[in-house]
């Protein structure tokens, strides 16, 4: 802070006097000096942050501008395989990933719908041979098992069948005990 003395508060009069034609007081002249002095510190204090603020925006711009690669093309046709360059892998991962995902789902989803199924027939095991030997034709909107009678000691699992007159049934051999 400045020393003040009466000739110091004298030019500030002055100065007032001279600029509106008034003439302002000794208590006048004094708060008039330490707005002054309050003002010029504020300034100060304001012009140093913005050289630092400045410096920072000057180093972070030149980073920046180190950093970035442009690149100029002629047509969009070089645009498109330069950019298919860069991003192929990225897009193929992307959807390798997504595929894999729903073949995931998928079979998980169908296992554990047969899981539940052969959980909820537990003689699932005995027809094993039924579908694994067994031969089928469509006809009329429906799928049939194909059989044929028994021909002397040769039996096949799930080929031949057995007439049971007495019982009026068909007995179809699925395995041996």
């Amino acid at each position: 802070m400045q020393e003040v003395n009466q000739e110091y508060l004298n030019r500030i009069k002055g100065r007032y006097t001279e600029k509106y034609a008034t003439v302002m007081d000794d208590w006048t002249a004094i708060i008039l000096h330490e707005v002054n002095e309050a003002v010029t510190l504020l300034r100060q204090e304001n012009s140093s942050k913005l050289s630092e603020s400045i410096q920072e925006i000057s180093a972070a711009s030149e980073k920046i501008t180190g950093q970035v690669h442009q690149v100029r093309f002629d047509n969009k046709q070089e645009a498109f395989f330069y950019g298919l360059g860069n991003h192929l892998l990225y897009g193929l991962t992307g959807i390798l990933g997504i595929c894999s995902i729903i073949w995931i789902y998928t079979t998980e989803k169908d296992f554990s719908e047969r899981r539940e199924f052969v959980n909820q027939h537990p003689s699932i095991e005995k027809f094993k041979n039924i579908y694994l030997n067994g031969k089928t034709i469509s006809q009329n909107g429906y799928e049939f098992l194909v059989v044929e009678p028994i021909e002397g000691d040769k039996v096949e699992f799930a080929r031949n069948y057995l007439y049971d007159k007495k019982n009026n049934r068909v007995l179809i051999p699925i395995r041996r005990e």
